[in-house]
């Protein structure tokens, strides 16, 4: 009877606070790169980074296929990637979140979060790359620019 009521309280205690999780899909385009080039493991790292920072933040995830073009796309939601943010409106997402890669070195990453409702702009933050003495220093310094940005998700 004791663990069955102290099962009780610590459900009940976990269930009053609030989940602030939120759906978010990514999409990684590809700049400066032709269809022949072989796949960018800075862009490989950039989408393993955003996966893996927000899962690790708590919010539910997903991604598009990743998207080449021959320049950088105009100011707001890139038109070529229309479809994936239908796609994730009718999937239940709340949020989607571009990331602009340029290529060749040093690469300027532009990530965009867009509301997927309206497809509105909701901040957007601009990173360029710097050289790292490993891979793995280079990932971890990835994954702190997107926790910056992660953290104006609400």
């Amino acid at each position: 009877m004791k663990k069955l009521l102290m099962t009780i309280v610590i459900l009940f205690a976990v269930s009053i606070f609030p989940i602030n999780a939120a759906s978010v899909s990514i999409l990684v385009i590809e700049t400066g790169l032709t269809n022949s080039s072989p796949d960018s493991i800075k862009s490989a790292m950039w989408e393993n980074g955003l996966m893996d920072v927000l899962f690790e933040s708590g919010h539910i995830v997903t991604n598009a296929t990743m998207i080449r073009l021959p320049n950088m796309p105009s100011e707001g939601f890139p038109s070529v990637a229309e479809s994936d943010l239908i796609d994730a409106k009718e999937g239940g997402m709340g949020l989607f979140v571009v990331a602009i890669i340029s290529h060749p070195f040093p690469h300027d990453v532009i990530l965009r979060l867009f509301n997927t409702e309206t497809g509105q702009i909701l901040f957007e933050s601009t990173y360029t790359d710097r050289t790292y003495n490993t891979e793995r220093m280079e990932y971890e310094g990835i994954k702190e620019n997107i926790r910056t940005f992660v953290g104006r998700i609400r």
